[in-house]
């Protein structure tokens, strides 16, 4: 009887010591390749992403970030000569700044692409907020963008308005 509960005991805990190929997968965040209105995929999608060694390195995420999602329901909305100038860590805030001119992106797609940004890297650092500026510092008023946690929209579940007759 001790045998059979030992290995009952054995086989209830040998689960939650195998080896996981997901604890270093992490969702990056892409504006979708088409807007869907009333379900839960909204304007922004993910994807899994195997970081494999690299999950605390934010500059390799952010430079994996720049170069796309490889799902094609998915889009990279920065455009192409956008790169990563610098990544630090101050004070519970990631600052990234990048290079390039975001001044052909209207300011909702700016908005958009760096929110996708901002989501990813928030979910990976656990930080509180993600600080997204440009060496032109044109984003927004003061130069940058901050996004935290709330103020990402996280599900879009709006609805087309119906045309007028």
């Amino acid at each position: 009887m001790k045998q059979i509960l030992a290995v009952l005991l054995l086989l209830c805990l040998l689960p939650g010591c195998t080896y996981s190929d997901r604890q270093d997968q992490l969702h990056f965040y892409y504006p979708t390749a088409f807007v869907s209105y009333g379900d839960s995929q909204g304007v922004l999608g993910s994807e899994d992403r195997d970081l494999g060694s690299h999950r605390e390195d934010m500059k390799y995420l952010v430079t994996m970030y720049l170069s796309g999602p490889a799902d094609k329901s998915l889009r990279n909305g920065f455009p192409a000569s956008v790169k990563l100038v610098s990544c630090e860590i101050r004070r519970q805030q990631v600052c990234i700044l990048l290079s390039g001119d975001l001044d052909s992106l209207s300011p909702l797609e700016r908005t958009l692409v760096c929110a996708g940004l901002a989501k990813t890297v928030l979910e990976a650092s656990g930080m509180t907020t993600v600080r997204i500026a440009t060496e032109k510092g044109a984003l927004s008023g003061d130069g940058a963008l901050i996004f935290d946690n709330d103020s990402l929209l996280l599900e879009d579940n709006a609805s087309e308005m119906p045309e007028e007759e």
